[in-house]
């Protein structure tokens, strides 16, 4: 029989912004809270903070997006720039979370808003100057109203909303820079959250998780120069150690010391999109004599893909046999085999075309041997 203290200790409110939602100021002010989740609630000075807390209670779905686009509103109010096309979005969105458009339309115009934020982005090439920073300030002004509708079409998983950072964060990543008075946007966006989502609040506290945290995603490779593999694996835990630490400079020059040219130039791309990617880069595991994975736990979704893990792979002459995205282990045919085998298809395909043109030519001349005797 069990008993009271056979029961897990609460979660910490601490606990709810490290992991996946690594963000080291919202877990240094969370600490002072223990496990009292409803006080860190009402004490919360950050809209984005007050949103995963909410997530992580699996509030209504709908409540929780409606909030985002409020996040998104203020953002809206205090930067002329962002595009009109935007702001209609936001109507759209704002009528689906009260029940007044389709959600085919919303999904729609959740595509529009998303495609229209990467490229007010740019590139991830491009170099730093102050029209970047300003373009890069007004996409996540856009992509928090993105965010919202993803926040509330995607499921809710275990450590709280589906997708990290949430609406409220990003809302306050578009105007920290702006010159607008972030102490006036931050009650604005705390007030908005709460109103939006009374008279709910959430409980005391927080059960502990139950379930374990989910494997890591992976790129397997294998290789025939073990040297290879020691110089790959040396640089993906060097980069993921750096990329932790908010250390990872996406120079060339960083790479010297790592890399042998002339990897020295491609790595310095490659290391601009690992340090954009929104996952958490893991270490790497030798499976075997010529096998090994670059492990990496994904932070959102989507979070840019695998092609700069893959390319790192064969920049160093590894051949990526395996990957799994989070949707389960894919295998990678090689492109010699893949033509190899294309090319039999085609090779069949002409012996069948043959075949059947020959199948259809005997009994026309069949017919003209029969036709013949009668005229003889």
């Amino acid at each position: 029989m069990s008993t009271a203290d056979d029961a897990p200790a609460p979660r910490s409110v601490e606990s709810l912004f490290q992991g996946a939602s690594s963000d080291p100021e919202a877990a240094l002010w969370a600490h002072a809270f223990g496990t009292d989740l409803r006080a860190a609630w009402q004490d919360a000075p950050r809209a984005g903070w007050l949103m995963w807390m909410a997530a992580a209670c699996k509030v209504d779905k709908r409540a929780y997006m409606a909030a985002g686009l409020r996040c998104a509103e203020e953002v809206l109010k205090r930067l002329a720039e962002i595009p009109e096309e935007v702001r209609i979005a936001h109507r759209v969105l704002s009528a689906w979370a009260g029940g007044m458009v389709s959600e085919v339309e919303a999904r729609k115009t959740f595509a529009q808003v998303n495609a229209l934020a990467s490229g007010l982005a740019g590139r991830q090439g491009d170099p730093p100057n102050p029209e970047r920073a300003r373009r890069r300030r007004l996409s996540a002004g856009v992509r928090c109203v993105a965010r919202a509708v993803e926040d509330g079409l995607g499921e809710f998983s275990a450590i709280g909303a589906f997708t990290w950072p949430t609406a409220g964060y990003l809302a306050r990543h578009a105007v920290e820079d702006a010159g607008v008075d972030l102490a006036a946007f931050d009650r604005a966006g705390c007030d908005a959250v709460r109103s939006t989502l009374a008279p709910w609040e959430p409980p005391p506290t927080l059960p502990a998780q139950q379930s374990a945290p989910p494997p890591p995603c992976y790129v397997e490779v294998t290789f025939t120069d073990a040297a290879a593999w020691a110089l790959l694996a040396r640089t993906w835990n060097d980069v993921g150690h750096r990329k932790s630490r908010g250390k990872l400079h996406p120079e060339a020059q960083f790479w010297a010391r790592l890399a042998l040219r002339p990897r020295e130039e491609s790595l310095g791309s490659l290391g601009y999109q690992l340090y954009q990617g929104e996952y958490r880069l893991e270490k790497a595991v030798q499976l075997s004599a010529s096998s090994g994975q670059l492990r990496f736990t994904p932070l959102a979704f989507p979070y840019g893909g695998t092609g700069p893990i893959r390319a790192m792979a064969e920049l160093y002459g590894c051949r990526v046999s395996v990957v799994d995205d989070g949707l389960g282990p894919v295998e990678r045919v090689p492109a010699q085999a893949q033509a190899a085998e294309g090319a039999a298809e085609s090779g069949q395909a002409r012996e069948g075309g043959a075949e059947k043109g020959q199948a259809g030519k005997e009994p026309a001349e069949e017919a003209q041997g029969r036709a013949g005797g009668r005229d003889r």
